[in-house]
């Protein structure tokens, strides 16, 4: 079925929809759970959709952190706050913190909607990015993440399992269960996981698409208009799928953790210009080999994590909060994060919105940059 896009929605304001969202857990059971030493065990992912709402969503309660992470995540909190850089006498606040989104509200009575796939960081989690996630769930789309087990900061598993990546953590939480050391080394397992992950739910979707056990999801996916974007080892598992699976129609990898890839498809990589994680000349040379209708949005001052919402959760990771150094030792102020997801959202809504819901007026906002001197774009084939 087509997607309904009557109405086109400009990419540099929310969307008309409000947003609701669902957390949940699922099972990919054709996959061993390689981050794991029990050789029984299926993968299983935490998994987060944001999804077009009811106009009555509007008066209802916006979703917390507190609600994202989970309630033991919660409570073990005050106890792995050193560990994870967090103020402890800030978490009441931080956790109560409203999202844009409403958990569980009503989806819209219209659709199919596009669907779009989000990978998060290394060692990031699901609702990283909820700056972007939500913002498109307002533009008409279904957008769903996962916790990618094993290389997720943690993951809170259906039986109460705390996983993590980082062993530090067993000095406040005992019983968490560390990722193997092979899958903390071998960074194929972890890279081979990422790009099943995303393919996988597709598959979900797909299978909620027919017949959702809850019913929110049957008959509201548009199978036909699927895109997929990702941060840093997101923007690899992003760009591979891309390569690989033709259900995805565009891809839009963010500070990522990319190789050259040929591939026909639209793709947009974005970069910070003072991104100390991922070199700039590795992304350039991706964007060099892909053939196809293809942006590169350069957006200068950002760092490695102004393309997420972790600079809030995490300040203590540096790399694009606060202040930064320069290559050439000149210090200066990371360009606020504020400033880079308006225009990461403005480019990845135009992108999408072309190739995604291949709605021609969108074309035109990829010839544009509103945003002056901060950002700089180079295209070719695009729109």
């Amino acid at each position: 079925m087509p997607t309904q896009a009557p109405v086109y929605y400009a990419p540099e304001a929310l969307g008309p929809y409000p947003v609701g969202n669902v957390s949940g857990f699922v099972i990919d059971e054709t996959r061993a759970e390689l981050s794991t030493d029990a050789p029984n065990d299926r993968r299983t992912l935490p998994i987060e959709v944001w999804y077009p709402a009811q106009e009555q969503t509007r008066s209802l309660p916006r979703g917390t952190f507190a609600e994202f992470i989970g309630e033991r995540a919660v409570e073990l909190l005050p106890a792995v706050a050193p560990f994870l850089g967090l103020d402890p006498d800030a978490l009441d606040g931080l956790l109560e913190d409203p999202t844009g989104s409403v958990p569980n509200a009503p989806i819209d009575h219209g659709g199919p909607f596009p669907l779009i796939v989000f990978s998060h960081a290394s060692i990031g989690v699901r609702f990283q990015s909820f700056f972007l996630t939500e913002w498109l769930a307002s533009h008409g789309y279904i957008v769903i993440s996962a916790d990618h087990t094993g290389s997720s900061i943690v993951s809170l598993l259906p039986d109460g399992t705390l996983m993590t990546t980082m062993e530090l953590l067993k000095v406040a939480v005992p019983d968490a269960v560390v990722a193997s050391e092979e899958y903390r080394t071998d960074p194929n397992l972890a890279f081979s996981d990422r790009v099943a992950d995303v393919r996988f739910l597709v598959d979900v979707m797909s299978k909620w698409n027919s017949d959702d056990p809850s019913g929110r999801f049957t008959g509201k996916v548009d199978l036909d208009a699927v895109g997929v974007t990702g941060h840093n080892l997101g923007g690899f598992a992003a760009v591979e799928a891309l390569a690989i699976d033709e259900r995805f129609k565009a891809g839009a990898p963010v500070a990522g953790f990319v190789a050259p890839t040929v591939m026909d498809r639209p793709v947009m990589h974005v970069l910070g210009t003072e991104d100390g994680s991922i070199p700039s000349s590795t992304i350039e040379a991706s964007f060099a080999a892909a053939t196809g209708p293809k942006m590169l949005v350069r957006v200068v001052d950002a760092g490695h994590f102004s393309f997420s919402n972790l600079c809030l959760l995490f300040p203590a990771l540096g790399d694009g909060c606060g202040d930064g150094t320069r290559e050439n030792g000149e210090t200066f102020t990371y360009l606020p994060d504020t400033e880079v997801h308006a225009a990461t959202r403005f480019f990845l809504t135009a992108l999408f919105g072309r190739y995604v819901k291949n709605d021609e007026r969108y074309g035109a906002d990829l010839m544009q940059n509103p945003f002056g001197e901060s950002v700089q774009i180079e295209q070719h084939s695009m729109p």
